[in-house]
């Protein structure tokens, strides 16, 4: 859910949500399943929208009709009427504007050039730590 919720605060303006498209979970169930106080808590741009937008389902798979069974294509209906162009006004008042990456960056201790180091966990999902170096190795072999 939180990552849906980083999405949708990214796209936080009237331009980008009329232009919004995701493709993923149908976000109405976690609206559905969770309870309202949680999600106004921990992701407010989703409880927020969640139920705004238009679903198209996709098919289920005849060999896995469990998995992905909940993928949808999710957009916000384009405005009918200028009621419908004020519910999305509405939607976008309803929670202030997230801050800009600027505003929101901390200033970092990191050397110029530094590359960032990846914690031990991650290290061993690719490959132990080791660094290839692709120059040392393109003569090899």
């Amino acid at each position: 859910m939180e990552l849906y919720n980083s999405i949708i605060s990214t796209n936080w303006s009237e331009t980008n949500l009329k232009n919004f498209i995701l493709v993923g979970n149908r976000l109405a169930e976690y609206i559905d399943s969770n309870p309202s106080q949680k999600l106004k808590a921990n992701v407010p741009y989703l409880f927020h929208i969640a139920s705004k937008l238009e679903c198209r389902p996709f098919s289920a798979s005849k060999l896995w009709p469990t998995a992905f069974n909940n993928t949808c294509v999710q957009y916000l209906p384009p405005p009918m009427t200028g009621n419908d162009s004020k519910a999305l006004e509405e939607i976008l008042a309803s929670i202030p504007q997230p801050p800009t990456e600027s505003q929101s960056k901390k200033p970092t201790s990191r050397h110029k050039g530094a590359e960032p180091s990846l914690d031990m966990g991650a290290q061993s999902q690719l490959g132990g730590g080791r660094r290839v170096d692709n120059a040392a190795t393109a003569g090899t072999g």
